[in-house]
């Protein structure tokens, strides 16, 4: 039985999925095709930018592009914000910038605009859940990074949701999910933000041209979950004094903090390879393991907050991988599938899409018809609408037919122990 008491069956939609190969090369056809206009969409921003200081660059490389957009998809998949000039320091990739429609801002400055991230707000489109899909941090993006968890209260803009969807308590961020090792294959995937030791303390001073104060970024705790291939962290935050001294050694300088610190929580999965996918059964079991540890550590008051009465039930979650598209697309996939399914945590229940306020609808349209039922493929499209190259890879988007499939058979295993007592 599932969470509302319905009996365990593989959906028909998911078993066709599975078996059939002609149609998952159908699914990742139809899927590509759609995410080709994203991406003559994305170059035309870059072009436009390029343009600036090349008319005839751009009209030789983007204006075949021009000729076959029409205006709604355009402007739909902008990355206007992401190519300016200084913002291009900032991204981790060439050409993975976020859209500017659901970019995440950053505080704001005088003039009104806040700092850029390349981050993006995405909502599960069957689970209904909010996160922040982001690239890892570099070291010059760290600060600005770790801003996000001092914001008292940190939502998606009204252009997305209604203001009152996350409900009334300040939305403080106290979650986020790291999928990548911080060196895979001799490259660096992810800037080690925070002290490798329990007690250590690291200084982050601010960027260039930024006035906010310093970082000082402590690790409190540390465990090993062995059974979801997870390292937990418990990280205090506080804004202190910028450090002075030799540049190497500006991490380690001695401050004074300047305000009440915050306290989140650090999850990094190590069984994900970057350019794969877990593959044992043994790595796939920790992976939903890892999906359910998230999801309960979220719903849980930070180690070491000082009140707990204002905090929001179940806020947005980060989440990043290298580049925060690939794995981190894959994982919030995975996560709405099981939370609409009531298999993520008895919390949640079984629901439905049509429970929460509509995504913007597409410009492309819909998925065609035969795909309507295919919720693995819904969700994916969704995601891509919000942040570029969502499950980047087809072994990526197969794991998550997969491992719902083994969430439904460990459901069947429940239900036939349970009928047998």
């Amino acid at each position: 039985m599932t969470a509302t008491g319905s009996p365990v069956r593989l959906p028909d939609w998911l078993k066709r999925a599975l078996f059939n190969r002609e149609y998952q090369r159908y699914v990742y056809s139809m899927l590509a095709d759609r995410e080709k206009v994203r991406e003559a969409a994305r170059t035309l921003s870059r072009e436009r930018r390029k343009s600036r200081r090349s008319f005839l660059h751009n009209s030789i490389v983007s204006g075949l592009v021009k000729s076959n957009l029409p205006d709604s998809q355009k402007d739909f998949y902008r990355v206007d914000v992401g190519t300016e000039r200084e913002n291009v320091p900032e991204n981790r990739y060439y050409a993975i910038e976020p859209f500017d429609r659901t970019r995440v801002v950053i505080g704001q400055n005088a003039e009104g605009k806040g700092r850029y991230l390349n981050a993006n707000w995405v909502r599960e489109l069957h689970g209904g859940h909010w996160w922040i899909a982001t690239q890892a941090p570099l070291p010059n993006t760290a600060h600005t990074f770790l801003s996000l968890f001092l914001q008292p209260d940190t939502r998606p803009p009204s252009n997305l949701t209604p203001p009152d969807s996350l409900g009334p308590q300040p939305c403080r961020l106290r979650t986020t999910v790291q999928l990548t090792m911080t060196t895979e294959g001799g490259r660096t995937k992810a800037h080690p933000y925070f002290p490798a030791q329990v007690g250590g303390s690291y200084i982050i001073p601010a960027p260039e041209g930024c006035k906010d104060p310093a970082l000082k970024i402590s690790l409190e705790a540390e465990q090993e979950d062995e059974w979801a291939g997870c390292i937990q962290s418990t990280l205090r935050l506080v804004h202190c004094t910028q450090p002075s001294g030799e540049q190497d050694m500006l991490r380690y300088s001695r401050v004074e903090e300047l305000d009440e610190p915050v306290f989140f929580t650090h999850l990094l999965f190590t069984h994900w390879p970057d350019f794969g996918v877990p593959e044992g059964p043994a790595e796939k079991a920790c992976l939903l393991s890892f999906a359910r540890l998230v999801a309960r550590v979220n719903l849980t008051a930070p180690p070491n907050s000082s009140s707990n009465t204002d905090l929001h039930p179940d806020p947005p979650i980060v989440v990043n991988c290298s580049a925060g598209v690939g794995r981190s697309g894959s994982f919030i996939a995975l996560n709405s599938l099981l939370r609409a399914h009531g298999m993520l945590l008895p919390e949640y229940n079984r629901i439905s899409p049509q429970s929460f306020p509509p995504l913007p609808p597409s410009p492309q349209g819909p998925l065609p018809s035969d795909l309507a039922e295919d919720e693995v493929a819904l969700e994916v499209d969704s995601l891509r609408e919000q942040r570029t190259s969502m499950v980047q890879r087809p072994e990526q988007q197969m794991l998550i037919y997969e491992l719902l499939a083994a969430a439904y058979h460990e459901a069947e295993e429940r239900a036939n122990e349970e009928s047998i007592s």
